[in-house]
């Protein structure tokens, strides 16, 4: 389990630096594009939301990791095959599967708890729900290509981490009204959607960029577990 964690956190790293450069060239535009709508003013104040917003890709490139996502070098492996794994019946196996019921769940809380606290429009149920749903089942149409199982399951259960994540944000919000006000740029450049261009350049970075510098990774610092010798283990989706 401790190896297999080193290798989730490369895969992490090098996930998060493959979508790095992306984030740094729509930040440094954005707060240009506000400086220029603000009669020269610093920009500032979209420092906390853009911070946030790395938190953020960080977590989808971790969400992307965990669920076996393949990079490139799936694709082109001569030991890549597909085997199609689909399930539609949902809960058959909750009582030998609970553990991963929960890590599903848990796994997507953050999301639910991001959302609204990124963007106003979040602050509903509705667009957190159905953003959720989407990811998930995105997630679970992307297994079909690799190794890993695609699970009516996952979906629910990812979805309701959701939705818990969302409640979560109600019940701090409550608690501390300012948190929206400290993270929210109301005035981000494209705002009706930011979040997806987060998403677009998380799945491109880890897709086609991640596997390189996973392997600079690899080959600069010791990692001495790669899953992907010994085949993947699904523990979580």
């Amino acid at each position: 389990m401790f190896l297999l964690g080193c290798f989730l956190v490369r895969e992490s790293i090098a996930g998060f630096f493959a979508v790095l450069p992306f984030l740094i060239i729509y930040h440094i535009f954005l707060i240009r594009k506000r400086k220029s709508n603000s009669n020269g003013t610093d920009g500032k104040s979209a420092i906390p939301h853009i911070t946030a917003a790395y938190v953020f890709c960080f977590y989808l490139v971790g969400v992307l990791d965990i669920t076996g996502i393949s990079n490139m070098i799936n694709y082109t492996s001569p030991i890549f095959r597909y085997a199609i794994n689909i399930n539609l019946i949902p809960f058959q196996d909750v009582s030998h599967l609970y553990q991963q019921y929960i890590s599903n769940m848990i796994l997507f809380i953050p999301l639910g708890f991001l959302l609204p606290v990124l963007w106003k429009r979040f602050e509903k149920i509705k667009p957190t729900f159905i953003l959720g749903l989407l990811f998930s089942f995105t997630i679970e149409a992307a297994q079909v290509l690799t190794h890993r199982a695609t699970d009516i399951d996952d979906i629910i259960m990812n979805t309701s981490g959701t939705i818990i994540g969302y409640f979560l944000f109600i019940l701090i919000k409550k608690i501390s009204p300012k948190i929206t006000e400290v993270f929210n740029d109301n005035d981000a450049v494209y705002l009706g959607w930011e979040v997806n261009l987060y998403f677009i350049f998380t799945w491109l970075a880890v897709i086609f960029i991640q596997t390189f510098i996973s392997s600079w990774l690899l080959k600069t610092f010791v990692f001495p577990y790669n899953p992907t010798n010994y085949g993947v283990v699904d523990i979580i989706t």
